[in-house]
């Protein structure tokens, strides 16, 4: 690894940074997302305050319910 950052000219956790990121975009091409998805679902996840702040915005149980009628 080093060899190849001396050799491009970039330090060699930036080479390992970089190639993190090519595994990680090839992972999620596989799967079928993108990954700025990932990353907010992480932050989404991650971050307690974020949560519960969509928790309330999502709240569902505040309205009145809503039902379809459906021919199947």
């Amino acid at each position: 690894m080093k060899a190849i950052a001396d050799e491009l000219n970039v330090p060699p956790r930036k080479l390992r940074s970089c190639l993190a990121e090519s595994e990680l975009a090839s992972w999620c091409r596989g799967q079928g997302i993108f990954v700025h998805h990932l990353k907010q679902w992480r932050a989404d996840f991650c971050d307690p305050k974020r949560t519960q702040r969509s928790k309330r915005k999502n709240d569902y149980s505040r309205t009145a319910p809503v039902y379809y009628d459906v021919d199947y």
